[in-house]
């Protein structure tokens, strides 16, 4: 598993879920330290132009990071446990992702679940149409950078098409220290 910063690990189940209340909390602490420093600085000067003004200030950037990453992580829920469990059972030795969200300089990609191999991609992600293209090409261009010329990027929007992939890719693929190093990259490119 690969750790994120304290303590986080991308790429599990659950990861997506664990991070929202993260970043909630995180959110709504700033935003009562603002909120009291204002009103302290207000009482104790009969003012807002006071030093507590300038802090509340400078700690609005911090609470606009993490408004930013939520913006991103809200619309976008995890699988159900049962049905990662399930997609665990099926991936056998497999390298496979669980819960990202895959960024680019244009958009964000919602991954539910992701197999990783040397020259294959199969994506769980509920996209559809003009998004999904979107997707594969960004895939295909992550492989290509990452020494893949010739990759294959399946992507799926429905479980149980995806449940099916994933069997009969199971059966074959395993992880090995390539794929780690591979999923490793994915991941820098994950919320």
């Amino acid at each position: 598993m690969r750790k994120a910063g304290r303590g986080r690990e991308k790429g599990v189940y659950g990861d997506r879920s664990r991070y929202k209340r993260t970043m909630i909390i995180g959110a709504v602490a700033i935003l009562a330290f603002i909120i009291i420093l204002m009103i302290h600085g207000m009482v104790r000067f009969g003012t807002r132009k006071n030093i507590f003004t300038l802090m509340a200030i400078l700690a609005v950037l911090p609470f606009a990071k993490i408004i930013s990453i939520l913006s991103t992580l809200l619309p976008n829920p995890s699988l159900t446990p049962e049905k990662a469990g399930a997609l665990a059972c099926v991936s056998g030795e497999a390298e496979v992702l669980y819960d990202v969200v895959f960024a680019t300089e244009k958009t964000v990609f919602p991954i539910d679940c992701i197999l990783l191999e040397e020259g294959r991609l199969l994506v769980l992600a509920p996209v559809k149409d003009k998004k999904r293209s979107m997707l594969q090409d960004y895939l295909k261009d992550f492989m290509k950078k990452q020494g893949y010329t010739k990759c294959t990027v399946k992507i799926e929007d429905d479980y149980e098409e995806f449940t099916g992939m994933l069997e009969r890719a199971g059966e074959r693929s395993h992880k090995n220290r390539r794929t780690g190093e591979l999923a490793d990259a994915f991941l820098v490119n994950c919320v």
